[in-house]
């Protein structure tokens, strides 16, 4: 059992570190917050208890009510020595939201949601250990709204990575337009570098796996372009412009093909285009 000697330490510096550096877990992605808390946040909140077991969603099971910090519940959710690594980071780099600090949530969050994904089918169910009856929680009712917030930590698919990717693309002034590849959408047609173009293109592929599966050949066969809006775990994502942009990218990758010649555009709803992504 680590005990951490807290004589001497700013409380609301180990409790922001330990936040921060914390993961949220189960049901706890539900209220899921990645902001970070600031020693100010820290301190108003010690002012109200001292004991944390889940806060915003986030997995903590410490009791800073004493000189001593009893680290078991932290370690066994957050990893061995978690604790104590993200308090060292903290005091260390004068900072509760470093580098080391930020890098050990974003990790240890991805390998939470990927692994509650693959459990959103749990029901709960009683079964008996050692002779006593257990009750084990199951998150199958809770699957439509837990899957959004999976898809708010493991998608790729973001407006402001788009754009990014996008504008780096384009040909800067002075560049030799000899090997163009070009792109035509409903509003905007473009030519993109084919160097910077083959150097995102896997970023590309993975922004559009996080597109509804009807737009995917291999399952509905192609969808609207104004369903696109939304990603597959059902977060709006982006806006025309920015869906105009990740099409234009998936064209001149050829991953991504528009089913209706441009005249027959006017007959479909709200005049725009059906796209497939090649799988």
């Amino acid at each position: 059992m680590a005990q951490i000697n807290l004589v001497g330490m700013d409380k609301a510096v180990v409790l922001a570190a330990l936040y921060n550096a914390s993961k949220p877990q189960g049901m706890g992605f539900l209220h899921y917050d990645p902001t970070p808390m600031s020693i100010k946040e820290a301190h108003e909140l010690l002012e109200e208890g001292t004991y944390f077991d889940y806060f915003k969603g986030r997995v903590m099971k410490i009791d800073l009510s004493g000189d001593t910090l009893n680290t078991w519940g932290y370690d066994r959710d957050n990893g061995d020595g978690a604790a104590e690594k993200a308090i060292n980071a903290a005091v260390q780099n004068h900072d509760v939201n470093n580098a080391e600090i930020q890098g050990k949530h974003q990790q240890a969050t991805q390998e939470s949601a990927v692994d509650l994904e693959g459990h959103l089918s749990d029901k709960s169910s009683f079964q008996t250990e050692g002779g006593i009856p257990v009750f084990h929680l199951g998150v199958d009712g809770f699957a439509e709204h837990l899957r959004p917030k999976i898809g708010q930590v493991k998608g790729k698919l973001k407006a402001n990575k788009v754009e990014s990717i996008f504008m780096d693309c384009l040909f800067k002034e002075g560049e030799n337009h000899e090997h163009i590849v070009e792109a035509k959408g409903p509003i905007t047609h473009v030519g993109f570098h084919p160097d910077r173009l083959t150097s995102h293109k896997q970023e590309i592929e993975e922004m559009l796996q996080d597109l509804p599966d009807d737009f995917h050949s291999s399952k509905g066969g192609g969808m609207s372009f104004l369903n696109a809006c939304m990603d597959k775990y059902g977060n709006q994502w982006g806006e025309h412009q920015t869906m105009e942009q990740l099409f234009l990218l998936g064209m001149a990758i050829k991953k991504v093909e528009c089913l209706m010649p441009r005249e027959f555009w006017p007959t479909l709803p709200g005049g725009m285009p059906y796209y497939v992504i090649n799988d």
